[in-house]
C-alpha cells in the first residue's frame, strides 16, 4: 500500500486534522513544527473515526507528559539528543549488532537492523536493568517517531519506520524467560502511544528459536501489528530484503546479498557516530566479530571517516 498522501487529503480529513489538534492540546499535548504526520497517525490508525482517535490522542498527551517522551523530543528536535547520546546506548552497541538507521525502504520509510543472535547475553544483564533497557527504548521510539515526522513533512508522505530483526546464530538461550520478561514492557507502546509508526517488522534469517521466540512475544501487540511481521527463512532472506524491503546498496554486508559497507553518511551523522573516536567505534560489536552468514568480518564500518 502506498504512503498516505500528507497534501492530498479531503476536506473532511483536514476538518477531522483540526478537531484531532484542538483535542490534543486541551489535553496538555505539545505539538510542534510537525504536527500534521504526528496527528494523522492517530487519525488513520482509526480509520478517520475522530471520537477513537480523540480518545487516544488524549490518553497519549497524558502518557508523554508523565513519562517524559515530550522533553526527550524536544532534545532531539535541537540535535542536543542523538542515538550516541540516549542512555545506555553505546553500551546496546557493545553486546548486538545494532544499526538503528540504515538506508531508506522501496516507499520511503527509515529502515533499522538489529542481529537478534550476535546478542551478548550475558554482557546485556550485566550492563543493563530491565529499567534501563525500558528508558533506552523509549528514546529508540522517540527518535523513529521524530525523524519519521520530520521526513513526512518534507515528502509530503507519510512515513514509517520498518525494522529488520536477523536471527542467524540465534539459539534457544535467546528465548529465555529472563530476555521476555524484560521486552514484555516496551512491547504495547506502539500500538498504544505510536500508532502507524511501525511499517514493516522483517524477522530474517530466521530458525526455530526465532518462532519459539515470536509465539511468546506476539501476545503483548496488536493483531494488526502482527499481521506486519514478516518471518521468513534463510533461503528466503536476500531475495525478500532485495525485493520488498529496500535497494541492495542500502542492505548492509552483514545480511546475506548486502552491499553497503558503511552506514551510510546520512544516517551516521544523524545518529552522531561522526563524532565518536575510533576507540569508541572499535568498541561496538558490530566491528569485531563475523557476518550474519557465519563468514569472515566483511570490514563493515557504523561510521567512515572518508565520509
Amino acid at each position: 500500500m502506498p504512503p498516505f498522501d500528507l497534501n492530498g487529503m479531503s476536506d473532511e480529513q483536514q476538518l477531522g486534522l483540526v478537531e484531532a489538534r484542538q483535542a490534543y492540546t486541551s489535553a496538555g499535548g505539545v505539538l510542534d513544527e510537525f504536527a500534521v504526520p504526528f496527528l494523522v497517525r492517530f487519525l488513520i490508525k482509526h480509520d478517520w473515526t475522530l471520537p477513537k482517535a480523540i480518545k487516544q490522542l488524549k490518553a497519549t498527551a497524558k502518557w508523554r507528559a508523565e513519562s517524559g517522551a515530550d522533553g526527550i523530543r524536544a532534545n532531539m528536535r535541537t540535535d542536543v539528543l542523538r542515538f550516541v547520546d540516549f542512555p545506555h546506548a553505546l553500551a546496546m552497541t557493545r553486546c548486538v549488532w545494532f544499526l538503528p538507521l540504515h538506508g531508506r525502504s522501496f516507499n520511503g520509510d527509515l529502515v533499522s537492523y538489529q542481529f537478534v543472535g550476535s546478542l551478548d547475553l550475558t554482557t546485556w544483564f550485566k550492563e543493563m536493568s530491565d529499567a534501563d533497557f525500558y528508558h533506552f527504548n523509549l528514546h529508540l521510539l522517540e527518535n523513529a517517531l521524530l525523524l519519521a515526522d520530520r521526513l513526512s513533512a518534507q515528502t509530503g508522505k507519510l512515513v514509517r519506520y520498518s525494522i529488520v530483526y536477523d536471527s542467524f546464530g540465534m539459539g534457544m538461550r535467546h528465548a529465555s524467560a529472563r530476555l521476555v520478561k524484560r521486552m514484555t514492557p516496551t512491547l504495547p507502546l506502539p500500538d498504544l502511544y505510536y500508532p502507524e509508526l511501525v511499517g514493516c517488522v522483517v524477522l530474517s534469517n530466521a530458525p526455530w528459536a526465532m518462532h519459539v521466540l515470536w509465539g511468546m512475544l506476539r501476545h503483548f501487540i496488536s493483531k494488526e501489528l502482527q499481521e506486519r511481521v514478516l518471518i521468513v527463512s534463510a533461503k528466503e532472506t536476500t531475495e525478500t530484503l532485495r525485493t520488498r524491503l529496500q535497494p541492495v546498496q542500502h542492505i548492509p554486508k552483514l545480511m546475506a546479498g548486502g552491499e553497503a559497507a558503511c552506514m551510510p553518511a546520512g544516517d551516521a551523522r544523524s545518529c552522531g557516530f561522526d563524532t565518536l573516536d575510533a576507540e569508541q567505534l572499535q568498541s561496538m560489536l558490530v566491528h569485531s566479530q563475523p557476518t550474519a552468514t557465519g563468514g569472515e568480518p566483511t570490514g563493515y564500518r557504523m561510521c567512515d571517516a572518508a565520509q
